[in-house]
């Protein structure tokens, strides 16, 4: 299990925190860009993260935790200490288990626009077995699916958040992983509202693109799954 928490909840928008691996040992699989060395993520909504008995996430001896937090001022002072919790198993698994960040970063949403789609997608090229999924947007955000769609042609929805709120950011434990076959890949599609009429919108009348403050956005669909499963 691994748990991460702030001390000051009222600042903290989100915490990621990665491990950097000393060189040496098994080979882990690569997570991409996005997700290459994360271990666990807080929001507000987030639980702490359970994997099932021969799974789990490598920490070398030796390994270096990075924290990233992301804090957002509201005119008052305050001070944080995040945590990470880890519990290990007895011995070592055979299942490693991968997060990664399926993102857009490349679009400008129009002003006024109360339905605007980004997609984004992973194909998986090996077998997997993913056992959760994540949403990620911002104040814009009202809906994600992640939707599935293997070599033969079919297409299956995974998971559909409507309505999304960005303010309570769930990760989604599959009640029965879902077991993918090379060639299937996984689209995100995430529909955005920047209209007046979302209320948490802080300015309709601008372009919006992707970036690093609280005004701007953001679009990633987060995949938990177990490569090439034993």
């Amino acid at each position: 299990s691994i748990e991460v928490l702030p001390a000051d909840f009222e600042h903290t928008y989100h915490i990621s925190v990665y491990v950097k691996n000393p060189p040496g040992g098994s080979e882990v699989p690569d997570a991409g860009p996005y997700g290459r060395g994360l271990l666990a993520s807080y929001a507000r909504g987030h639980c702490e993260r359970t994997y099932p008995d021969d799974a789990g996430k490598l920490i070398r001896r030796g390994a270096e935790i990075i924290f990233q937090a992301h804090y957002v001022a509201n005119g008052t002072p305050g001070v944080d200490r995040p945590r990470v919790a880890f519990q290990f198993h007895d011995a070592p698994v055979s299942n490693h288990v991968v997060t990664r960040g399926v993102a857009n970063a490349a679009f400008v949403i129009p002003p006024h626009e109360a339905a605007f789609e980004i997609r984004a997608s992973y194909t998986f090229e090996a077998p997997a077995r993913i056992l959760a999924l994540r949403p990620q947007l911002r104040a814009r955000g009202a809906r994600f699916q992640f939707l599935a769609h293997d070599p033969s042609g079919g297409s299956t929805t995974l998971l559909d958040v409507f309505p999304y709120w960005f303010r309570w950011q769930v990760e989604y434990v599959l009640q029965t992983p879902v077991e993918v076959t090379p060639g299937t890949v996984i689209e995100c599609l995430a529909t955005m509202d920047n209209s007046h009429e979302n209320v948490w919108n802080p300015d309709p009348h601008g372009e919006v693109r992707p970036g690093l403050a609280a005004s701007d956005e953001i679009m990633i669909g987060w995949i938990e799954y177990i490569p090439s499963p034993n």
